[in-house]
């Protein structure tokens, strides 16, 4: 009976500090990456929206995005999935996203990837506080997100 009791009371722990982990967490900028679906543009500028598939991380609404060369593009107003609007899109969802800056055909193009810009401080909190509680692609996207900002092209990814 009292194993019983601490198997309960160990899973009470686990669940807080999980939820006060996800609380942390949902105030920083994660990373993702997405890929403007060709095909999909349903408006070109004053917002573009168009259809894009998360290839890794998550994406949300006002997180800012660059491209593969660490210039920025603008920042995601609202997501979309079947017509519905979502709080947030994880990798292999393919959704519409509105943006508020770029017009499609000049500043981003149908096939072109976008990275979220993750700011240098969330990156460093995230891939220490929270390293336990992120996917290995969004480790890894941390990682590839260090070498667009630096300004390495030879070693950036397109």
């Amino acid at each position: 009976m009292i194993y019983h009791v601490l198997e309960e009371y160990s899973r009470w722990v686990d669940a807080q500090r999980l939820a006060g982990a996800k609380a942390e967490m949902d105030l920083l900028i994660r990373p993702g990456k997405i890929k403007l679906l060709k095909g999909f543009v349903f408006r070109r500028n004053d917002p573009a929206i168009v259809g894009v598939e998360v290839l890794d991380g998550i994406i949300k609404p006002k997180y800012p995005l660059i491209n593969s060369s660490g210039k920025k593009i603008g920042q995601v107003v609202r997501i979309q999935d079947q017509g519905k609007d979502v709080g947030e899109a994880g990798r292999g969802k393919q959704v519409a996203v509105s943006i508020d800056k770029p017009m499609v055909g000049r500043q981003i193009n149908e096939g072109d990837v976008l990275y979220v810009e993750v700011p240098v401080q969330h990156a460093r909190v995230l891939s220490s506080k929270f390293k336990d509680y992120l996917t290995p692609g969004e480790l890894a996207l941390l990682t590839e997100m260090a070498t667009l900002t630096s300004g390495t092209s030879s070693s950036s990814v397109g």
